[in-house]
């Protein structure tokens, strides 16, 4: 009945852009089987939204001032040129979502706390770059930025497991970080005895 008297089913107010989060020379692939070479020479030279973001900030200065999430605000991604390119009208109504990101793939992690922070990145190394001092991973470089004081990124981690992931999900992530962590970390395995969901 709905359908016939044309009302609406849903309505529509924002758009969501995927930002990929991946790695040097780690971006995914999707190939047919028997074709993984050709796939891999492909994904050599098509760029991801985050390659792209590095070479839009190479060549557009008023870019530099926009995080990684929040460049599709301004920004469009044509998926034919995987090209950056400005938006003529309306990017108020568009977020940009980084995917979430186990904190067992912790570079990955440190990576993705990185790009929600620093803007006007132009590669993978000048993300690893803090304060003229090349950093050998994305810890290291959260580190010395001060992302990763203490604990709170481990209770970060398990407050958005329980907010996004199903309870069986959650427990499982907590049981692993318990079995990752129960070296070095007894303050921690005791503070996350009370965590809830």
């Amino acid at each position: 009945m709905w359908r016939l008297n044309e009302f609406n089913l849903s309505h529509k107010s924002h758009t969501v852009v995927h930002l990929a989060v991946h790695l040097p020379q780690q971006q995914p692939i999707v190939y047919q089987d028997g074709q993984k070479a050709q796939a891999i020479e492909r994904a050599a030279l098509r760029k991801t939204t985050l390659t792209s973001w590095f070479e839009l900030n190479k060549s557009d200065p008023s870019a530099h001032n926009i995080s990684y999430s929040d460049i599709p605000q301004y920004y469009m991604f044509d998926k034919s040129t995987t090209n950056w390119k400005k938006r003529q009208r309306g990017g108020q109504n568009v977020i940009g979502r980084l995917p979430v990101v186990s904190i067992l793939d912790i570079e990955r992690y440190c990576l993705r706390m990185l790009l929600l922070r620093k803007s006007g990145a132009i590669s993978f190394d000048d993300i690893l770059t803090v304060n003229g001092l090349r950093c050998i991973t994305f810890q290291q470089a959260c580190q010395e930025y001060g992302l990763l004081r203490g604990d709170q990124q481990w209770h970060d981690a398990l407050n958005d497991t329980a907010q996004f992931q199903s309870p069986r999900v959650a427990h499982a992530v907590r049981n692993d970080l318990w079995l990752w962590r129960s070296g070095g970390c007894s303050r921690f395995m005791g503070a996350t005895s009370s965590f809830t969901l």
